[in-house]
């Protein structure tokens, strides 16, 4: 049996999703009074920001809290924005871009994208050919108006930490936001190609449905990230 909800139905709908997480994020407002937390905390990340940013905050928070139940939904940026909007997620982490119509965001930190290379590779400082995700993203624009119109893309793809390991593994120059390499690069196995050559500065946002009041679960969560960069 199919059930077609009414215009009016949807709007009921929508109203009755707001108003139960409105008693959830009262449910837990009300257990913060408390040591532990309890409930639910429904997150959304990109892969890149899951795995070299959160990852100490969910392991930090979830010894602190152990009757807090975390949920993380990791994906694109699109996705991520996807599960706010679908109330899979109450925060997501992406870095900042052009579409951010209905969200309200918090700045957790700034960096920079650079030209990364095996620590083996040589004259890589001449090299042309760059491993990318996509030619329309905004960092990539602006990289090519830094080395000019002669340079070319080796290959595209659409995941940062592959093209990571592909730098790791000789395969070329990658270019990557910093969190991502910063320790290859302490520990010698990445080089900064072009070091002298200021590229695109990231800011990296929590964000939220506009209006949103987030509950206990989420701004500890926060307080604990910023705690650790």
């Amino acid at each position: 049996m199919t059930i077609i909800l009414t215009d009016e139905g949807l709007v009921t709908l929508k109203e009755c999703t707001i108003i139960f997480n409105a008693i959830e994020n009262l449910k837990s407002n009300i257990v913060r009074a408390k040591s532990i937390l309890s409930g639910e905390l429904k997150l959304a990340s990109t892969n890149s920001i899951a795995l070299s940013v959160l990852a100490p905050a969910l392991k930090i928070i979830s010894k602190k809290h152990p009757e807090l139940h975390i949920r993380l939904k990791m994906g694109n940026s699109d996705q991520v924005k996807e599960y706010l909007r679908t109330q899979d997620a109450e925060i997501g982490f992406i870095l900042e871009d052009d579409e951010m119509e209905g969200l309200d965001s918090r700045e957790i930190t700034q960096g920079d994208f650079l030209l990364v290379a095996n620590c083996k590779e040589k004259n890589v400082n001449s090299c042309k050919e760059i491993i990318i995700t996509r030619p329309s993203k905004i960092e990539v624009n602006l990289l090519k108006k830094k080395l000019g119109s002669d340079i070319q893309f080796k290959l595209e793809v659409f995941s940062w930490e592959l093209i990571r390991q592909l730098c790791l593994d000789g395969a070329g120059v990658g270019y990557l936001p910093d969190y991502l390499v910063v320790t290859d690069i302490k520990k010698e196995k990445l080089q900064i190609v072009k070091p002298d050559i200021k590229l695109f500065k990231y800011k990296l946002l929590s964000v939220n449905l506009k209006g949103r009041i987030l509950n206990s679960a989420a701004e500890e969560f926060l307080k604990i990230l910023k705690s650790r960069i």
